[in-house]
């Protein structure tokens, strides 16, 4: 139900009635008439034409107003129930116009008026409701950047934030510990011109003075251990550039087999219905919807590979070649099941060029949605990464501040700066203190802060 919802809201929405989408409704709805609803025989098209034409314009009418009054429905069970009742009544309005301008032509009579709007009903679903799920999934994927792009700017500033802190906090830490470290290394330095000559001692200051030079050595390492640099984030997205997206349907999309065959195969089968040949329509329906499949499975899995390293211009051409060759399937397979109706060319030709047109315009819209979708992804993939650099670095902010308070906030007596006035003192009165206990004092110090400082590389 939930799935439904979320699907309902794709056609309902802010965009489902739109000058795009009444432009897209016309042209499908007025060559579809013109295909489904010609009287077998009839050679000349222009009267369809133009009384479809003047149809559509008095059912525009009933879209115009349901564009002005969905804006004022905050319900959204209530507008959803709007807009298929505004459907339903573009229907009605559009077959009994043209029907009643047909009766006057003498090109119909009045009991082909239920049957034109059970056909309308069913005719005009792509191009009512198409439009109108392109027009709102566009809407809410540019929010979705929108909102995207807002949060990678609170992260961004989150995660500035916070290597500021770490780095005062490390700054101040690799300071008091640098100084210990200087002040150890001048006192082992005069230790070692006026010690005593007993090797215990010398062993000692040797052993105190190579941890010294090790932790000066961990100290440099530290500070160039880690650099909080922002995650790479897709710029902000543009206009979508026509060029890419020719280059996505002839190097890895192509046409879609399941919409296009399924386009020829109800063009077909409404046909057949329109003319009264039925008694096979599923097989020739099966026919079209096969052959188209196939066709267009055959581009996608073998020609696409071959040729996505030809040019764009060839690449191109040989991808309006395959449109052309599907828009007039269905055309050619109807004939060649009928042969009767070669002498309405003329109306296959319509529906052959409006496939084209469609195949077209749903392959750019398809594009679009890819570019929009694709930049979405990578949006997320980069906040994915800021939260992974965050969570990192917030991490090791915790596990350096507690091993700089196992160095400098524990027993007073067992800190660097503990360490360093011990061996001070010593070096000032060597007589007065032991030094081979005092040494090895401050060496076990100085072994700890080395084993704390090793656990952060």
């Amino acid at each position: 139900m939930r799935s439904f919802t979320i699907r309902l809201k794709d056609i309902v929405g802010s965009r489902t009635f739109t000058w795009q989408g009444a432009l897209f409704l016309s042209v499908i709805a007025t060559a579809g008439s013109l295909i489904l609803f010609t009287l077998p025989g009839q050679t000349n098209l222009w009267h369809f034409f133009v009384i479809f034409a003047f149809a559509q314009v008095c059912a525009l009418f009933v879209y115009a107003a349901a564009a002005l009054t969905i804006a004022r429905i905050a319900n959204f069970k209530l507008k959803s129930i709007f807009v298929f009742v505004s459907y339903i009544a573009f229907c009605i309005v559009r077959a009994y116009v043209a029907n009643r301008l047909l009766i006057r032509a003498n090109l119909s009579d009045s009991t082909m008026l239920l049957w034109r709007i059970q056909a309308n009903l069913f005719v005009n679903i792509p191009g009512f409701f198409g439009p109108a799920w392109i027009l709102n999934t566009r809407e809410k994927t540019r929010l979705r950047i929108s909102e995207l792009q807002s949060e990678v700017e609170k992260l961004r500033s989150e995660l500035s934030e916070l290597s500021l802190q770490y780095s005062e906090q490390r700054s101040f830490a690799e300071r008091e510990l640098a100084i210990e470290v200087a002040t150890t290394k001048q006192v082992i330095e005069t230790l070692i011109s006026t010690h005593d000559s007993r090797i215990t001692v010398t062993v000692l200051i040797e052993k105190i003075s190579n941890q010294v030079n090790q932790l000066g050595q961990l100290i440099r390492t530290l500070s160039k251990a880690y650099s909080t640099r922002p995650p790479s984030i897709a710029p902000e997205f543009s206009d979508v550039s026509m060029m890419s997206i020719v280059d996505w349907l002839t190097t890895k999309y192509g046409i879609s087999p399941l919409a296009a065959s399924t386009m020829g195969s109800y063009l077909s089968f409404r046909y057949f219905i329109t003319s009264g040949e039925s008694s096979t329509i599923l097989a020739q329906a099966f026919w079209v919807f096969t052959s188209i499949f196939c066709l267009l499975y055959l581009y996608r899995h073998q020609v696409i590979p071959v040729t996505k390293n030809f040019s764009r211009i060839v690449r191109l051409v040989i991808f309006q070649i395959v449109a052309v060759l599907v828009a007039s399937t269905w055309a050619w397979l109807t004939i060649l099941f009928d042969s009767q109706v070669t002498q309405q060319g003329s109306i296959f030709a319509v529906g052959a060029f409006t496939s084209w047109v469609v195949i077209n315009v749903a392959s750019i819209i398809v594009g679009v949605q890819n570019e929009y979708f694709s930049y979405v992804r990578e949006i997320e993939s980069g906040i994915v990464d800021f939260h992974s650099v965050i969570n990192e670095l917030r991490s090791l902010m915790q596990r350096e501040n507690m091993a700089w308070k196992k160095m400098f906030a524990r027993d007073i007596g067992r800190t660097p700066t503990a360490a360093t006035v011990m061996l001070r003192n010593f070096s000032e009165t060597p007589a007065a203190i032991d030094a081979e206990q005092v040494l090895e004092r401050v060496s076990e110090i100085w072994e700890l802060v080395l084993v704390e400082l090793r656990s952060l590389t």
